[in-house]
């Protein structure tokens, strides 16, 4: 009898996971065509858009080239009309201070040749100072050396001649 319930309680599970079964491939199925339809969907989105895209760009295109020949139109002489009135003024420029380079470049030199002199007296004056000032210093190390030997003699001299131990 134990087996027998067993049997019973075992077909009823077997039942019951067969009802979940066909219901989960139910909504797998489903899913699957719901799936396909959003695929065609998507297909035919990129479709249309290439189109619309392909479309836009043949307008551009279109008015793109008559905007060019336009332009080209009213500009196209500016370049040569721009060239024409620089050249002539870069001439007057070139007329009128071409000259001014080389007085410049001799007033400059002149300039120099001024600054060359003053700095060589100077530099002049200032080594001649400058000897007059190592020659003092030399006198006056002279001096102190000759305090500082007269010093430690004297100070030698009281140590030497101070009690002697015997």
């Amino acid at each position: 009898m134990l087996a027998r319930k067993e049997e019973l309680e075992m077909d009823d599970g077997v039942a019951r996971l067969e009802s979940r079964v066909a219901r989960i491939e139910s909504d797998a199925n489903h899913m699957q065509k719901s799936l396909a339809n959003i695929e065609t969907d998507l297909r035919d989105l990129r479709k249309s858009m290439d189109q619309k895209l392909e479309a836009m760009d043949a307008k551009f295109e279109q008015k793109s080239g008559g905007m060019e020949v336009r332009f080209e139109q009213k500009f196209g002489g500016m370049e040569a009309k721009f060239e024409q009135k620089f050249g002539g003024m870069e001439a007057k420029f070139e007329q009128r201070f071409g000259g001014m380079e080389a007085k410049f470049e001799q007033r400059l030199g002149g300039m120099d040749a001024k600054f060359e002199h003053k700095l060589g007296t100077l530099e002049t004056r200032l080594d001649a100072r400058l000897s007059d000032l190592e020659k003092k210093e030399s006198r006056r190390f002279y001096a102190l050396f000759s305090a500082l030997v007269i010093l430690g003699a004297a100070i030698l001299g009281a140590i030497l001649s101070g009690p002697r131990p015997h």
